[in-house]
């Protein structure tokens, strides 16, 4: 499992690349945010390409990526 950790304004994040994500679940982002037994952060991210780039689903921007966020510290 290869992942980043990252940290800002007093927040830490395990992150995933989409293509390289294990399937997130509850269990999982309790372990991997365990201070004590686990990696420790506070949530899990995970970034993916945009697929759909569709009218309805693009800004003028034109998005790159998604970024999935979990929570179940």
């Amino acid at each position: 499992m290869t992942f980043t950790k990252m940290h800002g304004l007093g927040n830490d994040f395990v992150m995933f690349a989409g293509d390289d994500a294990p399937e997130i679940t509850p269990e999982l982002v309790q372990s991997l945010c365990d201070r004590r037994t686990g990696v420790g952060a506070d949530g899990v991210i995970v970034v993916t390409p945009v697929e759909d780039r569709s009218e309805e689903h693009t800004s003028e921007l034109q998005s790159q990526f998604r970024i999935s966020y979990a929570v179940f510290c």
